[in-house]
């Protein structure tokens, strides 16, 4: 009798731990957005309209209530926290999964139509560079993300649209992804990408160990604007310019609190027109007659399209996947004549005319799918991307050389009729997997790999005739080109911050092995690259930051490919399969001064070591008496400098921004290139300046200006180049706005480049129709409340309503 009743009794316990028969009904609070625990969450539960409990979430996020306190098998539960939106559900006791999560949605990301008077600083210094924030910049409302970017202190872009950091070419990512573009298909993705889409641009002068190596120019890293207002929205714009040019955009969300999907297109045209002047001298020819003068009349029409799509899933409150596809077509028409004397002792000898039909077509598709998952208990997050990129360059150049003797200009004495047909083709795979976790309180520890793999096939065919003969393949000019290339890496990063004090200390590796034309030229070879970045903050309106950090510069495909092109009966070019990869050795001091919220300085200093430095060098051919066109490893290099940002409020109605960089080059060793003497560099400074006035709350002005000092660079030498922008921006009301822009005010736009060495010397003069007008119309739709209030955001606040 007692055992059985012992056995009733384990049996009662046993069933009543049963997981249908709850004890404690658990719960957790989190971000709707961000999936992060909300801590000291108000939580009510009632029953009818009986309050039954009330209580908090611990720091985890997490509360829990006891079945016995629950009287009904359904309840309904009040949750509010500071700065998120009060939340009322209702719940089946008996069916709830354990723990039940809730998610609230922020305040400050759903206010709608709201006009935001925020203490955001246009310059942030962050690990690694600094963040240009363009709310407050002219270009981020009336151009492409090409124009914007010419708009950031630090960042030129030269007439021809290469984009260049500091005086070296960077790297363009685009959400912390790089686009593995340069050239023509780069400017294309820029120019198709409007200015207003972009929230933030990203200078890495020295980028963390999370990120690739290769480019001494840093990475220039854009920011898209992310739409975080639930249901339907989106914006369009359209622009216009007197070049003519002309270019529309729309882009459309909608989101809800587990999807999202968004799309953006743009299609432009752009029409131009620029003037060369060029003297050039072939030293190695003979003196009565090496001189040639050349004018030139370019034009450019431009034009294409841009479309991109994109989805974003959250799986559960850990897991979120997301994808995107991004297809861009360029297209290009470049007409030209050319006019070439040749001089005889001063006097015109003879002369040939040139008229140039260069059409082009490129064309680009990315794909890209990221998944990410969250670990909870070990404060982790795993991050997963691979993307695909196709990328096609086709470009055919037909042109017609007419050449005449000055002592009987009716008679020709020679006809030559060309095409110069290129057909390019990327392929390029990535896959990457970032860990993160949190290893205490303040510290953190990442760690990643990447694998690349990229193909680009080259084919180059000439047919040409001479006096109306029958066009035909020229197999000396024309030329096949097979480039593989891949590169696996490994990073671990390890964060800290002792109070006041915050450090960081990586290391990453990077393989490469490379093989052109099917293995006749190959390479390979590991390399190391430290970082180290400390920072210590004196007060809350001071900081002091070093970044100690190595870096690489790889030679392109383009400038190994060993090809000999002697299509000038003047001079030959040739690649160098040989090239040694330059390497780069930073130090780089930061120091940020904040007066409030009026005033702000950035002032930094850095020196770098260079060895093996490459670039391209005219020389005297050593199989004949013409000049060679070619790439050399030279010397080594000590650069210095420092650039300062100040971002200066007087009052409630004008602000100021200026931008001062210097830098000097200094070869440390006295090396010479088959007797070409390299000059040492000279000083260099680009500046900027840019004045806003607030007539109204809803109209402002903008002056910007902006100024590249002259510069020698192995045996090319360049004059200053500067240029006065104006623009005003208007708003009719919640939804609709206005711009107009004035580029080049004063039309001091142009270039002037100078070459010199002992087998040849050029002076080349452009000059472009840099000074037009822009109207831009933008319409916000979509979403929205009838009420307008002032938020005010301040460090460490969700927000303050007045």
């Amino acid at each position: 009798m007692i055992i059985t009743v012992m056995g009733l009794f384990i049996i009662r316990n046993i069933y009543a731990q049963e997981p249908d028969k709850k004890e404690v009904v658990k719960f957790k609070v989190i971000d709707a957005e961000t999936q992060v625990f909300i801590n000291a969450a108000t939580v009510e539960m009632n029953a009818g309209n009986r309050l039954i409990f009330k209580g908090s979430t611990d720091a985890s996020g997490a509360f829990a209530i006891s079945d016995k306190l629950i009287p009904a098998d359904s309840v309904y539960l009040n949750i509010s926290a500071v700065g998120y939106f009060q939340k009322k559900i209702g719940l089946l006791i008996k069916s709830l999964p354990q723990p039940v999560i809730i998610r609230l949605d922020k305040q400050v990301q759903t206010l709608k139509q709201v006009e935001v008077i925020s203490s955001q600083k246009l310059v942030e210094d962050i690990q690694g560079g600094y963040k240009f924030n363009t709310d407050k910049m002219i270009g981020s409302n009336t151009g492409s993300s090409l124009d914007l970017l010419g708009q950031v202190p630090g960042i030129v872009v030269d007439p021809s649209g290469t984009v260049m950091l500091r005086g070296a070419s960077a790297k363009v990512f685009i959400n912390g992804k790089p686009t593995n573009l340069s050239g023509p298909m780069l400017q294309s993705l820029l120019r198709s990408q409007n200015g207003k889409n972009i929230e933030s641009v990203v200078v890495y002068t020295d980028p963390p160990s999370k990120f690739d190596a290769a480019g001494s120019g840093g990475i220039i890293d854009l920011v898209l604007k992310k739409n975080r207002e639930k249901g339907f929205s989106g914006f369009a714009s359209a622009g216009a310019a007197n070049l003519p040019a002309f270019d529309l955009n729309t882009n459309l969300t909608y989101r809800n609190n587990k999807f999202t999907i968004y799309a953006s297109g743009s299609t432009y045209y752009r029409y131009g027109v620029s003037e060369n002047t060029n003297n050039l001298t072939y030293k190695l020819l003979s003196p009565d007659s090496n001189r040639l003068n050349q004018t030139e009349e370019a034009k450019q029409k431009m034009y294409g399209y841009y479309a991109n799509i994109g989805t974003d899933f959250q799986i559960d409150s850990n897991q979120t996947i997301g994808s995107n596809i991004k297809y861009i077509d360029f297209n290009g028409r470049f007409p030209k004549s050319l006019f070439t004397g040749r001089e005889y002792y001063g006097r015109d000898l003879t002369y040939y005319t040139q008229d140039n039909s260069n059409r082009m077509n490129n064309n680009y598709l990315l794909a890209d799918i990221n998944y990410k998952l969250k670990f909870p208990k070990s404060r982790g997050v795993l991050d997963i991307d691979a993307n695909y990129a196709n990328a096609a360059n086709r470009t055919l150049v037909d042109f017609t050389q007419n050449y005449y003797d000055t002592q009987d200009p009716q008679q020709i004495r020679l006809l030559r009729d060309q095409e110069n047909n290129t057909d390019i083709r990327y392929n390029f795979y990535v896959l990457s997997a970032d860990y993160e976790k949190k290893t205490g309180k303040n510290s953190n520890l990442s760690f990643g790999g990447k694998t690349t793999f990229a193909s680009n096939i080259n084919d180059y065919v000439v047919t040409g005739a001479l006096n109306g003969a029958i066009p035909a393949r020229n197999n000396n000019l024309s030329n096949m080109l097979d480039y593989q290339e891949n590169i696996n890496s490994l990073y671990f990063v390890f964060s800290s911050k002792i109070k006041k004090f915050s450090y960081s200390l990586g290391l990453r590796a990077e393989y490469i092995g490379y093989n052109i034309n099917s293995g006749q030229i190959k390479n390979d070879y590991i390399s190391f690259f430290p970082n180290l970045y400390a920072k210590i903050r004196f007060k809350h309106d001071q900081q002091l930051s070093l970044n100690l950090s190595r870096r690489i510069e790889r030679p392109s495909y383009e400038i190994l490919n060993p090809f000999i092109d002697n299509s000038n009966p003047n001079e030959i070019s040739q690649g160098n399969p040989f090239l040694n990869p330059s390497y780069s050795n930073k130090a780089q001091l930061n120091y940020t001064k904040y007066w409030g919220d009026s005033h702000s300085l950035l002032v930094s200093g850095y020196v770098t070591y260079i060895q093996d430095i490459f670039g391209q060098i005219n020389k005297a051919s050593t199989t004949s008496n013409i000049v060679l066109n070619t790439y050399e490893n030279y010397q080594k290099a000590l650069n210095y400098g420092f650039y300062i940002t100040e971002e200066s409020s007087f009052g409630k109605k004008v602000s100021l921004s200026f931008y001062l960089g210097l830098r000097k080059n200094s070869y440390t060793s006295k090396e010479t290139l088959n007797d070409e003497n390299v000059e040492n560099p000279i000083m260099t400074y680009d500046s900027n300046l840019q004045l806003n006035y607030k007539i109204t709350k809803d109209y402002s002005v903008q002056l910007s200006g902006d100024y590249k000092s002259a510069s020698n660079y192995l045996q090319v030498k360049t004059k200053g180049n500067g240029s006065v922008n104006f623009g005003f921006n208007g708003r009719l009301n919640k939804s609709f706005t206005y711009s107009f822009t004035v580029q080049d005010l004063f039309k001091t736009s142009r270039t002037f480049t100078d070459i010199n060495n002992s087998s040849f010397s050029g002076i080349y003069q452009n000059t472009w129709r840099s000074r037009y007008g822009i109207i831009r119309l933008n319409y916000k739709f979509g979403g929205g409340v009838k009420s307008r209030s002032r938020v005010e955001v301040k460090e460490n606040d969700r927000y303050k309503s007045n």
